[in-house]
């Protein structure tokens, strides 16, 4: 049986696991995504991470317009993650990572990664959380606002649909204070030890704060895996 550190172990011998987050900070500009790609990579993250959706499946436009022009200014083409993909493989073999919020696409996404990244808003997404399960990969969970019963009730649907998430730990899950950014007085620290006390999972932190001391510290409470959100 292979242990958690088999699935969460930093790649490129950091300390502990590190994500490089970029979600839509490329503006839907893929020049910039692949430079920030880079810049990541060179800086020596293990995975660079990007969010996949299309404004259409997220948001009514009749209902809210001004967000769903938000959204679609930050969208990049299947074909522009594609060839992401294949340059940060490129660059270094298995890097590239992306959370994914729309479910009509899934099996596109699904041959882009080797890991589920799960965002906060997809916690209780059970249709979305399904499908994960079954491709039986390893899953990093954030869980800004949510509660411990919620998580749990998470953890317990991904188990009944593949055992094989509890008796190998091929989950990891992440405190997370869905703030953009977060003030350092807001981030729950301490949560990172009640999550590993109560979890028994790799445990770490998506960190939506300017600058790094959240992260240092983070590490310090025992982190296994840093989110770091960057421009």
């Amino acid at each position: 049986m292979k242990k958690p550190e088999d699935f969460f172990s930093s790649k490129r011998g950091n300390p502990c696991l590190i994500i490089a987050e970029i979600g839509g900070n490329h503006e839907g500009n893929f020049k910039k995504a692949k430079k920030l790609a880079q810049q990541a990579l060179d800086a020596g993250a293990d995975y660079v991470k990007f969010q996949i959706y299309s404004a259409q499946s997220i948001v009514n436009q009749k209902i809210d317009p001004k967000r769903f022009d938000h959204f679609k200014k930050l969208e990049l083409t299947k074909k522009q993650f594609s060839q992401l993909h294949k340059f940060c493989n490129k660059v270094r073999k298995g890097s590239f990572l992306a959370s994914h919020w729309d479910i009509n696409s899934f099996s596109w996404y699904n041959n882009l990664v080797d890991v589920h990244k799960v965002g906060s808003g997809d916690l209780t997404n059970f249709p979305m959380l399904e499908l994960i399960a079954k491709t039986k990969k390893p899953i990093i969970i954030s869980t800004g606002v949510s509660n411990l019963d919620l998580i749990k009730k998470s953890l317990d649907f991904i188990y009944r649909i593949s055992p094989s998430y509890k008796k190998d730990k091929k989950i990891a899950i992440l405190q997370c204070t869905a703030l953009y950014p977060s003030k350092f007085s807001d981030v729950n620290l301490k949560v990172i030890k009640t999550l590993k006390n109560k979890f028994k999972l790799t445990t770490g932190f998506s960190d939506h704060t300017i600058g790094s001391m959240a992260s240092e510290t983070a590490f310090t409470l025992g982190a296994e895996i840093i989110e770091k959100h960057f421009t």
